[in-house]
C-alpha cells in the first residue's frame, strides 16, 4: 500500500473530528507540528475532505501492527481538546465569512430605455462631431455611425419593429425571471446548509457519519490490476469510487477499522441527548 500509512494514521481526524484546535503536542507518531495537523485537519472538517497533513512522509515508517494504536491516539488528543476558545474563535470567523451571497434580480432594459439610450448615444456623437478637438478624419466615421443610429431609431418606430422589441423583451424578462428562480433555490439550500454548520457538532457528526458510510463493508482484499504505470481495481465498481474511498482502501483493515470503532463511539456520545 503505497499510500497506505500515510493516510490511515490521519483518517480519524480526516472524517471531521478536526472539532480541534491542536494545544501541547501532537503525538509523536504522527511527525507533525501543531498547527500542521490543525490546519489538516480544520480544512478537512470544513471541507469534507481527507487529506492528511505532508508531516515529513513519517507515516510510511509506522508498521501495520501498530496503526489502529496510533489512530486512537489521535482520536484521543482531538477529542481531548474539542471546544477550545481558539477553534471556536477560528472556526466561527471563517463560518461568519462564509455567508451565501443573495443573488441580485437581473435588471432587463425596456424598449422605453433602448430608445432611450439609443437616442442618448446619438446626442453624444453630436457633441462629440461638433467638438473642436474631434479630427475631421473621424468625424466621418461618426456622421456614419450617427445616421445608422437614427435610421436604426426609426425601423424601431414603426408598429411592427416595436411588437417584435416588446415581444422579445417580454421574453428576456421571462428568462431573466427563472434564472433568479434557480438562483434563488440554490442560495436558500446553501444558506440552510450554512446556517446548519455554525453548530460544529453537526458538522462533526455529519462527517463522522459520512465516513462510516464510505468504509462500511469495505473489501481489502479487492484484487488489483497493472495498467499501464499503476495499479487500478480489477471490479470496475471499484475503481469507479472516488478518492475518499479509495484512499481509506489504502489505509489498510488495521487503521480503517480502528478507525471507524473510534467514530462510531464519538458519533454515539454526539447523538445523546
Amino acid at each position: 500500500m503505497k499510500h497506505g500509512a500515510l493516510v490511515g494514521v490521519m483518517t480519524l481526524a480526516a472524517l471531521g473530528l478536526a472539532l480541534v484546535a491542536f494545544s501541547g503536542q501532537v503525538p509523536p507518531e504522527i511527525g507533525c507540528t501543531a498547527e500542521q495537523a490543525e490546519d489538516a485537519i480544520f480544512n478537512n472538517l470544513r471541507s469534507g475532505s481527507f487529506y492528511p497533513p505532508y508531516c515529513n512522509r513519517v507515516y510510511k515508517a509506522i508498521p501495520p501492527d501498530k496503526r489502529a494504536s496510533v489512530v486512537r491516539k489521535l482520536g484521543d488528543f482531538a477529542k481531548s481538546t474539542v471546544g477550545s476558545d481558539a477553534f471556536r474563535t477560528r472556526y466561527l470567523a471563517e463560518w461568519e465569512a462564509s455567508r451565501p451571497i443573495e443573488p441580485e434580480q437581473e435588471a432587463v432594459a425596456t424598449p422605453a430605455s433602448q430608445m432611450e439610450g439609443f437616442e442618448d448615444q446619438i446626442r453624444k456623437t453630436e457633441a462629440q462631431i461638433a467638438s473642436p478637438d474631434t479630427p475631421e478624419e473621424q468625424k466621418k466615421y461618426l456622421r456614419d455611425s450617427i445616421a445608422s443610429m437614427k435610421e436604426m431609431v426609426q425601423q424601431m418606430n414603426t408598429p411592427e419593429m416595436r411588437q417584435m422589441v416588446q415581444q422579445g423583451y417580454e421574453m428576456q424578462k421571462q428568462e431573466a425571471s427563472r434564472r433568479y428562480e434557480r438562483q434563488m433555490e440554490e442560495y436558500r439550500k446553501k444558506l440552510a446548509d450554512w446556517e446548519n454548520s455554525k453548530d460544529v457538532n453537526h458538522v462533526l457528526r455529519t462527517r463522522l457519519k459520512d465516513f462510516l458510510e464510505i468504509t462500511k463493508q469495505m473489501d481489502f482484499k479487492a484484487p488489483l490490476v497493472k495498467r499501464g504505470d499503476k495499479y487500478v481495481f480489477a471490479d470496475p465498481a471499484l475503481e469507479a469510487k472516488d478518492y475518499r474511498w479509495k484512499m481509506c482502501f489504502r489505509c489498510g483493515k488495521e487503521a480503517i477499522e480502528a478507525a471507524r470503532a473510534y467514530a462510531s463511539g464519538w458519533l454515539d456520545e454526539l447523538e445523546q441527548p
